[in-house]
């Protein structure tokens, strides 16, 4: 810590060399273990399989690499499916009343892809 000094820094953690160093090791992470790409490629995967699904109470459904929002025609749509899925230990955000932002972690692989687009098959039948 000896190279902050009052006056060097603009803010808390601004500058620090651990936090520095983890944000560096991250960034290795995701670049060594293709995160970008493996989430692309799932987002990609995941939003082609619930179109598949896609039914009267399904308007929309879109998103960018894992960050899904699959949007409801009724807000009550949303919830019931937003239930069924926490039932099934699929955690799910309603955001503005009738959609459902899901956002699986970037390791997600296959197999757990799989599981997941079978939970949303069986929540989506309402």
């Amino acid at each position: 810590m000896d190279v902050l000094t009052p006056g060097t820094h603009g803010s808390t953690f601004g500058g620090n060399p651990l936090a520095c160093a983890i944000a560096n090791a991250s960034v290795e992470v995701i670049i060594n273990e293709k995160l970008t790409e493996n989430s692309y490629n799932k987002g990609h995967f995941f939003r082609n399989e619930l179109n598949l699904m896609k039914n009267e109470y399904i308007k929309e459904i879109r998103g960018m690499g894992l960050l899904n929002a699959i949007e409801t025609y009724e807000p009550k749509y949303a919830q019931e499916i937003h239930e069924k899925l926490l039932k099934e230990k699929v955690l799910t955000k309603i955001t503005h009343n009738n959609k459902i932002r899901i956002s699986p972690p970037l390791i997600i692989n296959n197999k757990q892809m799989n599981i997941l687009v079978e939970k949303f098959n069986k929540a989506l039948q309402l």
